[in-house]
């Protein structure tokens, strides 16, 4: 899985296994290690109780929501380099840019992990 913020967008990218994996369980994730000892992770959740895409904020890191659908028709989809790409507001009225990709050169991240909430 690959994370890419900015000030105005947070990408997700999954690896063809990962959205396997996320479509059988419901939930594929990641984290990184930061200093001095803080764990950052970022999660992909199905949740057929959001409309689309949503962004969360835990504890610790984030969590990308979409419904199952949504996920099931992306996989359909493939090889398309089309992914799932939505504007969400913030609480101040900002716009923030959120994309759900699938790594179509089949670039593994060997660190991927599985994380229950």
């Amino acid at each position: 899985m690959n994370l890419r913020l900015s000030p105005d967008a947070v990408r997700v990218r999954l690896s063809r296994s990962e959205l396997d994996l996320l479509l059988v369980t419901g939930e594929v994730g990641a984290s990184t290690l930061l200093p001095p000892d803080r764990e950052y992770t970022y999660r992909v959740v199905l949740d057929d109780d959001v409309p689309g895409l949503l962004l969360d904020t835990t504890e610790n890191g984030i969590r990308l929501r979409l419904p199952g659908t949504h996920a099931r028709e992306l996989a359909a989809r493939l090889p398309s380099r089309e992914g799932i790409a939505v504007q969400q507001t913030d609480g101040r009225g900002k716009t923030l840019d959120l994309s759900l990709e699938v790594d179509l050169h089949g670039r593994r991240n060997k660190t991927s992990q599985q994380h229950k909430a």
